[in-house]
């Protein structure tokens, strides 16, 4: 059996927050990931229950042009993964756009 899971997901944002909020200077708009075993991962959950954003640019809200941030789970309980649901925080803006993007599992 694999020692370690990894997924990355990839967030397209338009006019949309992924993780940071420069303007408020919070997480308080990072999404929330479903995993395979039903747990919930968040941006400041305990370290077993979180993800790391590798890169973003959606951190502005990104008005006029599309940013793209990028998360990744990395997990020793294999079970964990796939990300089964994605649930990102959607403002009243009804000009914001998402598309995402899933990668694939890797075990090692």
């Amino acid at each position: 059996m694999s020692d370690v899971a990894t997924q990355q997901i990839t967030y397209n944002c338009h006019n949309s927050v992924a993780y940071y909020n420069s303007k408020n200077s919070t997480l308080d708009q990072a999404i929330k990931l479903l995993t395979s075993d039903e747990n919930i991962l968040t941006a400041d959950s305990k370290p077993s229950l979180t993800y790391k954003m590798l890169s973003d640019s959606c951190q502005n809200g990104n008005v006029d042009e599309w940013g793209r941030t990028i998360f990744e789970v990395k997990t020793s309980k294999a079970q964990r993964l796939p990300i089964v649901d994605i649930a990102p925080y959607l403002s009243e803006d009804p000009t914001q756009e998402i598309e995402l993007q899933l990668g694939e599992v890797c075990f090692s």
